[in-house]
């Protein structure tokens, strides 16, 4: 539908204005251009700038190293540590139990040598 529409006013303008474009630019008009710029431009006598690299670049290196070794660095703390904490996790984690057991015993008024002889007549 929309290509119907543009088609039927592409040919309108066609048949009312044709395919001039309406832009017209004078005889010899570019062959004379760079004349004319060229003349406009100032002289001037250009100086020879020696380039050399900057000493920012210099320390680049260095600075990514020391991002390296920090990273190794704390990325092996983080593992010792988590390697040492699990240990301490166990052993609140016993003495939790042996809290809970200790209580149950507590509750049902049984001692120790009970809890032997229960264990000894299911064996």
């Amino acid at each position: 539908m929309q290509n119907k529409q543009e088609m039927k006013e592409e040919q309108f303008l066609k048949q009312h204005f044709g395919t001039r474009t309406g832009f017209t630019v004078p005889d010899g008009y570019f062959e004379q251009m760079q004349a004319q710029i060229m003349q406009q431009l100032p002289e001037s006598n250009a100086r020879v700038v020696k380039l050399r690299p900057a000493r920012r670049a210099v320390w680049r290196p260095f600075a990514a190293a020391a991002c390296a070794c920090a990273v190794i660095f704390g990325v092996g703390a983080y593992v010792h540590r988590a390697t040492t904490a699990a240990p301490a996790a166990a052993l609140v984690q016993t003495a939790s139990a042996d809290a809970h057991l200790q209580q149950a015993a507590d509750y049902m008024m049984l001692d120790s040598n009970d809890i032997y002889a229960y264990l000894a007549d299911n064996q």
